[in-house]
Order: C-alpha cells, then structure tokens, then sequence
C-alpha cells in the first residue's frame, strides 16, 4: 500500500494526464474481460492496472521495490481473491479512482486506493486456517 500510495501521489502530481490514459485504457479492458468472465484476465488486467501508477510515478526506487514483492502477492491473490463479478463495488474503486483523478482529486484518488488496496486485503487473505501439527509445541 505505501509503494502505491507513493507512486500515486508522484505520478498524479507530474504526469497524471498520462496516468489517467493508461489506467482508463486498462479499465476498458478489465470491464471486458470482466463481463466474458474470464478470471485469467480479469486478474492479469488488474495487476496491470495497479503496476502502471508505479510505472507512471516514473520513479525507479518505488518501480525496484514493487517488483520484488508484488509477484507473489499476486500468486496469492490469484488463489484466494474473489472475482469481479463477485464483487461489483469493488471492481468499480477502480473507475472512482481514475475518476477522481480526472476531477484533480489527487487526495480522494489516494484515499480510494487505500481503501481498495485494504479491501483486497481482507477478501483475499481471509480463509480459515488449517490446524498444522508441525506448528503446535
């Protein structure tokens, strides 16, 4: 969320004309892929969408370290995240973000992203746990 947030606010403040072209571009794509239901794309299309504000942010540093972590945040995203025909709302934090930035709401978009980004979070990380002996003392 902090290397999000970073880039948001360095690419909304510097180059958010382009920022709002790539994310509008993506989203047209994900409404796609979203009503032929195809999961696959659906959550590629995503990715994409969130990597582009740090690829826009235009800072190497925030590009180097979201690399590093995000492969496998999205593997585990993969596995547990609901679909977006699952959860229309928020599919839609999308749109409200790039909206938001077209209405010069550079705070708003940041204050949605982090609340789509924790949104994600709690949806797609909460499962039950299985009971493991290998961890009991």
């Amino acid at each position: 969320m902090a290397i999000e947030d970073a880039a948001l606010l360095a690419a909304g403040t510097g180059n958010r004309r382009s920022l709002i072209k790539v994310l509008d571009s993506i989203y047209k794509k994900m409404c796609k892929a979203r009503d032929k239901h195809d999961r696959t794309e659906s959550f590629a299309l995503d990715a994409e969408f969130h990597r582009s504000i740090v690829l826009c942010s235009n800072n190497k540093y925030l590009l180097n370290s979201y690399d590093a972590n995000i492969y496998r945040m999205n593997a585990l995203l993969f596995r547990f995240a609901s679909t977006p025909w699952d959860h229309p709302e928020r599919f839609e934090e999308h749109n409200a973000i790039i909206d938001a930035l077209r209405n010069n709401g550079l705070q708003t978009a940041r204050t949605l992203l982090a609340a789509h980004i924790e949104h994600l979070s709690e949806q797609a990380f909460h499962f039950e746990a299985v009971p493991d002996s290998s961890c009991e003392k």
